[in-house]
């Protein structure tokens, strides 16, 4: 994993750097590293023109280091100081944009450019590095090249159109761990979600609550995904309808009105219960599923309506602190801000961990990042799905993904359940790559803004193949 760190923790960092007096030493691998990345980006060097935009503090050091060496391998340097009155840059081949790091407090007007590439280092200057969002005429870089940790602004808001590919470099600093990590591909080998050869179908048993009429397609894609994924039996309970689902190995409940105490009567044969995708809650259901959820002890997962229902009372905070069983949430953008009584239109890591805390409950939040985050402040970032996933459906399908997985596992231990639902976020993510296949740079997979996606065909059936796929292909690796 990837360390995720705050602006206040850089600060700690460097503060214990100068303590030490490794400063310089410091200094001389991050330009260093800029060079290498620089010639890279460059391919043939000679002759090469590149323009450094120097600050006044370390971020400006590591400019002047990476042009240091720049000037030793055959490339025409030049070194703007950001006091030096220059509003305009042309007539070069590449801008290293080294004039204000995670430290900014107010805007700063960058030299105009036009058709060159930028390399920013550790942070494109004018972003804020916790939030995302950005100061007027904020860098839009290229490349960003980013020390010891990731940042959390990298993922939210702004962030995502103004860091370009990033790439990460540790600079031999092994000591820096934190509870805020970006996934990588090699993250979850330790998850016990493999089969024994004593295993029964009640084994990995999952419930699922969902569908209604006119709205049996979310039921399908979350059943047949759960089954497909882990749960060795699924049972589908649908709400105000007649209809059954369609997904053949799952299996449809016949409940009376009173489903919620019919529902706890076998719920111990289970070790998962998801509820919400397409289902349509009366006012007595809302008030049955807060009956139902206050006296369950195996982990539940919340999507779409059941969040919605949540949301709506008096309490949602309070109720689900007084829920006792594991709680895996599953919101996108607009059910967080219901949960959360805001009116904001995008959230950042700091929103999510605070609720998760709140609420004692892991959380995903949906979206280009997915977010995932416990109470005990433990949270993974996603952000490797594809923009095709903003279709009708893959919220189901991860939901299901997630149940199976649950499922599987039979664990109620909530940092192995927060484990495996950033697990479930990276499997769903993979299943948008159809170039996953086939000897990737594993390594840097997820930390790339990468565009190996395909614009059209992807639906949300076809999503369950190939999550099929990927996750039996990472397990043979394992």
């Amino acid at each position: 994993m990837i360390p995720i760190l705050t602006g206040s923790e850089f600060l700690e960092f460097d503060s214990n750097l100068a303590k030490n007096n490794e400063i310089d030493k410091f200094i001389n691998r991050a330009g260093y590293s800029i060079y290498i990345e620089v010639l890279k980006i460059l391919k043939n060097p000679y002759k090469k023109r590149v323009v450094v935009v120097a600050g006044p503090g370390h971020n400006g050091d590591d400019g002047k280091t990476a042009a240091k060496y720049l000037s030793l391998n055959n490339v025409s340097v030049k070194v703007l100081d950001t006091k030096s009155g220059v509003n305009l840059i042309e007539d070069c081949d590449l801008i290293v944009d080294a004039a204000f790091g995670t430290g900014l407090k107010r805007p700063f007007e960058f030299p105009k450019y036009a058709n060159i590439p930028v390399v920013s280092v550790d942070i494109p200057t004018g972003l804020n590095c916790d939030t995302g969002e950005v100061f007027e005429n904020a860098v839009k870089a290229d490349y960003t090249v980013s020390f010891v940790g990731l940042k959390p602004g990298f993922f939210y808001n702004s962030g995502l159109l103004h860091t370009g590919k990033v790439v990460f470099k540790s600079l031999s600093v092994d000591s820096i761990t934190s509870k805020r990590n970006l996934v990588q591909y090699e993250d979850f080998k330790d998850l016990n979600l493999r089969l024994n050869k004593t295993d029964h179908k009640w084994k990995h048993a999952a419930m699922i609550v969902a569908g209604s009429e006119n709205m049996m397609g979310a039921a399908n894609l979350t059943s047949f995904c759960a089954i497909n994924t882990g749960a060795s039996i699924v049972q589908v309970l649908s709400l105000n309808t007649t209809k059954t689902i369609t997904a053949s190995e799952a299996i449809t409940q016949r409940f009376t009105s009173d489903w919620d105490l019919d529902l706890l009567d076998r719920i111990h044969r289970f070790k998962t219960v998801a509820i919400g995708p397409g289902l349509i809650l009366t006012a007595d259901d809302t008030i049955k599923l807060r009956n139902f959820l206050q006296k369950i002890d195996i982990p539940v997962v919340l999507d779409a309506s059941a969040l919605t229902a949540v949301a709506s009372f008096n309490d949602p905070i309070d109720f689900l602190k007084s829920v006792k069983a594991p709680k895996i949430l599953t919101p996108h953008t607009k059910e967080f801000a219901k949960l959360t009584n805001s009116s904001a239109t995008s959230f950042n890591l700091t929103d999510v961990e605070k609720f998760a805390k709140k609420s004692n409950s892991i959380v995903l939040l949906k979206g280009p990042t997915t977010t995932v985050a416990n109470p005990a402040s433990d949270s993974f970032l996603v952000n490797l799905g594809a923009p095709n996933l903003a279709t009708a459906g893959t919220g189901d399908v991860l939901t299901g993904l997630i149940t199976g997985l649950v499922a599987r596992s039979g664990s109620k231990e909530i940092f192995e359940l927060t484990k495996i639902t950033a697990f479930g976020a990276f499997i769903h993510a993979l299943g948008s790559r159809p170039k996953f296949q086939g000897g990737l740079d594993r390594s840097l997979y997820a930390i790339s803004n990468r565009d190996d996606f395909n614009q059209f065909g992807l639906t949300s059936s076809k999503l369950i193949g190939s999550i099929v796929e990927s996750l039996n292909e990472y397990f043979r690796q394992k």
